[in-house]
């Protein structure tokens, strides 16, 4: 079965991305349940044990749990190679959900210890992720804008590893520290949100914006310099880290990715959103256009932290870039792609008889505007409490990634129940 230019017939089982979506909302409630129980403290300052934990939470529980499961889905049917062996995907969940927990723990309670056995653990789970996925990319017989964006952040990903791993052993003291932990920090930071997670949100955007929303594609030569832009800095964030850290290099390096990410791919794809053919906006759509307009915002704040060197800055920019950019998109896509493949999987081949629900009634839009209102307002109140430092704030902020997850996981449950 091909629909627009997917090869739907090379789909993995239902359970293998549906297993990293689940723990998209377990991770926001693990989120919530650290603002509730340290108030403002996490969104006070970066690199507190706190905030540390909460930002590997969204990165790791929330933002790349949920990249995992999109990866072994549109490898397979955007690009049109099928991934070896998708049964291994169960063992990568479990090494890469109880690796993740350790390590979060581990950060949060300053253990080494927690932290050199998480990082093992999540080292496992992304060597067993990148042996079929990466084989299948390379295998793949599409060379469109896709697949080249899906191939760059899955090269992005297997960086971002390497660096945390080194990071975490060196932590745990098992291994010497990096030359410059600084440096070694900034580009791991750099690579997993400009060109793991931005190199693979706009390599989706390429399929499912078109398809979802009858959008008009992003010009070619627009779509080329995006990649351009995460190819670069991909090469060249882990050589300036290691050869040359300068924190005025380490930003050159970023740069090429910082406008590919947060600067031409949102604004082009709310271009396109604009000019799309269906006119009605559904709440998945207004997610992707608030997410784009937010990405928009990250270079202006960016350059005020040069400017104004004040931490909560800094925690600002993250905490917008995880909770209302890539995290904004996973919910509003979650909501449109977990309906139709549970309708693909169940329901295709009894199209037309009676009992056979539409993927709407699954999951309605009443459901997931509820569910994006309570995400949008947990972004303001943990603005809120990053300017004000009221723990009052931040524990509302908390309450708001409790409710947003437990909506969220309650909703996707319901429509993997659907039989």
């Amino acid at each position: 079965m091909k629909t627009a230019g997917l090869s739907l017939d090379q789909a993995p089982p239902l359970w293998v991305p549906t297993v990293f979506f689940a723990m998209v909302p377990l991770a926001c409630a693990v989120a919530g349940g650290l603002l509730l129980v340290h108030g403002a403290e996490p969104l006070n300052g970066p690199r507190t044990p706190a905030s540390t934990a909460l930002t590997h939470v969204g990165t790791l529980g929330i933002v790349t749990a949920a990249m995992l499961g999109a990866m072994y889905q549109l490898v397979p049917v955007a690009a049109g190679a099928r991934v070896p062996a998708p049964r291994l995907a169960g063992a990568v969940a479990a090494a890469y959900a109880l690796g993740a927990g350790t390590l979060i723990v581990g950060l949060a309670t300053a253990r080494p210890s927690a932290i050199g056995v998480g990082g093992a653990l999540l080292a496992i789970a992304t060597a067993v992720f990148a042996g079929p996925v990466g084989w299948a990319l390379l295998q793949a017989p599409g060379r469109g804008p896709t697949v080249v964006g899906m191939r760059t952040a899955a090269a992005a990903l297997a960086a971002v590893a390497v660096l945390g791993i080194v990071l975490a052993a060196s932590r745990a003291g098992t291994i010497p520290p990096p030359p410059d932990w600084s440096a070694a920090r900034q580009a791991h930071f750099g690579l997993a949100l400009l060109v793991w997670v931005g190199g693979l949100v706009a390599a989706v955007s390429w399929t499912v914006v078109p398809m979802f929303y009858v959008a008009a594609e992003v010009p070619a030569k627009l779509r080329t310099a995006i990649a351009a832009g995460h190819v670069t800095s991909l090469i060249a964030l882990p050589t300036v880290a290691f050869g040359a850290p300068h924190p005025g290099l380490l930003l050159a390096a970023a740069a090429p990715a910082i406008v590919a990410s947060w600067g031409l791919h949102p604004a082009a794809t709310l271009v396109s959103l604009k000019r799309r053919r269906r006119k009605r906006a559904d709440p998945s759509l207004r997610a992707w256009q608030g997410a784009m307009t937010t990405a928009l915002c990250l270079p202006l704040l960016g350059a005020a932290a040069l400017v104004w060197p004040d931490p909560r800055l800094a925690v600002a920019i993250v905490w917008i870039a995880v909770w209302g950019w890539a995290a904004l998109v996973i919910h509003g896509m979650l909501g449109r792609i977990v309906p139709f493949l549970v309708w693909f999987h169940r329901f295709s081949q009894r199209l037309g008889e009676p009992g056979v629900p539409s993927m709407k009634a699954m999951f309605p839009d009443r459901r997931l505007r509820t569910g994006l209102i309570a995400h949008g307002v947990t972004l303001v109140l943990g603005l809120l409490a990053i300017g004000t430092g009221w723990d009052l704030a931040g524990r509302a902020a908390g309450l708001g990634l409790l409710v947003t997850g437990l909506w969220l996981g309650a909703a996707l449950g319901g429509v993997l129940r659907r039989r």
